[in-house]
């Protein structure tokens, strides 16, 4: 599961909503909404 500490290591502000998304196998996905534009991010949590 994706915690604040990952967040707070990302290189980009400004964070309003992480939104998973689904289907991946291997890695967790998710959308990441900021106040400037939308990223998609995979962690492999290992």
């Amino acid at each position: 599961m994706l915690t604040k500490k990952w967040l707070a290591q990302l290189p980009i502000g400004g964070i309003q909503q992480v939104i998973p998304v689904h289907g991946g196998d291997i890695n967790q996905a998710y959308r990441v909404r900021t106040t400037q534009q939308d990223y998609f991010l995979k962690v492999q949590p290992q």
